[in-house]
């Protein structure tokens, strides 16, 4: 997990959240404001706005507003974790401590803990 969280307001642009994807090398961030998380950005929302509106569109119009599929709380299962992150389609998750940002963990970052726990990942149902 990322404890040291790079995030973007919801007031930023597009072409602004752009710039930070180059600058992080991220491809995704959480959208937050005042300390509230309110979703996630992605590259993926970047693709449906046309690049000639990047300036004029802003990112709380584009962002994944936060649900239950986004977010894994202290103390949930790293199992938890990795079935959220694993349907979500962004395979990340914001990490909250009752509302408050304390992370962000990708899959690879789960996966990750699992191999050096040595357990087997559960396997999909057939």
């Amino acid at each position: 997990m990322t404890r040291k969280v790079v995030s973007v307001p919801p007031d930023a642009t597009i072409a602004e959240l752009v710039d930070r994807f180059w600058a992080h090398h991220f491809t995704s961030f959480p959208v937050v404001d005042n300390g509230t998380v309110h979703g996630i950005a992605s590259v993926q929302q970047v693709h449906q706005v046309p690049q000639e509106r990047w300036a004029q569109t802003r990112v709380r119009e584009v962002m994944r507003p936060l649900s239950d599929e986004l977010v894994i709380h202290s103390g949930e299962s790293v199992f938890q974790a990795l079935g959220k992150a694993s349907r979500n389609s962004l395979g990340r998750l914001a990490v909250l401590d009752g509302s408050r940002l304390i992370g962000y963990v990708s899959l690879k970052d789960i996966t990750h803990i699992l191999a050096l726990r040595g357990r087997p990942l559960p396997q999909p149902a057939v």
